[in-house]
């Protein structure tokens, strides 16, 4: 099935120009190229030492800003942890004292007789106290 299907090939288009044209071509790309870059850079000029010195001072400032940063945000997220922290405790506290809460609810109700318990209600006499 595929000794039918045609097989296309694209190519660059022959250059009929004999090689030293293209060649010469080629040179000349090359020096525009050059000149265009000499051109883009001729605005540019060295830096001198006192411009040297502001630049080292900006970036110094610059990184001192990010120092200062990245800490308020490291003792922001502290901060954050000890309050969540802080706060699952507090929870774990209240929950403990709603289950106590209710477990003595529950020995009073069957103390008085409320709820059927195993428990003989001289043992629930000291649970209750205790």
């Amino acid at each position: 099935e595929y000794a039918n299907e045609e097989v296309v090939v694209e190519s660059e288009p022959q250059d009929s120009r004999p090689l030293w044209q293209q060649l010469e071509e080629q040179k000349d790309k090359a020096e525009q190229a050059k000149e265009d870059l000499g051109r883009s850079l001729r605005g540019t000029k060295a830096v001198d030492e006192d411009e040297a010195a502001f630049l080292d001072q900006l970036i110094s400032q610059k990184r001192k800003k990010e120092r200062m940063r990245q800490k308020q945000v490291e003792d922001g997220l502290d901060e954050w942890e000890a309050e969540q922290q802080r706060l699952k405790k507090e929870r774990a506290k209240e929950q403990k004292a709603q289950q106590k809460k209710r477990d003595l609810s529950d020995l009073e109700r069957a103390f008085h007789g409320d709820l059927p318990t195993s428990v003989p209600p001289e043992d629930l006499k000291e649970l209750s106290v205790g």
